[in-house]
């Protein structure tokens, strides 16, 4: 989505993926999207392809409340 992603170093560009999953789960109609103030670079116990290189997964949890 436009504005997600940043130039980088030359020739690279930076995706905010946070703000890039909210503006594809607005797109398709979510109306609330909570965010998580974490880092998986800088925060000790998530994992961080960054700080512990290949073979360390991350997750993406999203789920609809029934009640919302």
């Amino acid at each position: 989505p436009a504005g997600t992603v940043l130039p980088g170093r030359p020739g690279h560009g930076w995706l905010d993926v946070p703000a890039a999953v909210a503006a594809l789960a607005a797109a398709a109609g979510v109306g609330a999207v909570a965010r998580s103030p974490l880092c998986t670079s800088r925060h000790p116990l998530l994992r961080s392809h960054r700080r512990h290189g290949r073979g360390h997964p991350q997750l993406l949890v999203a789920w609809r409340d029934p009640c919302a």
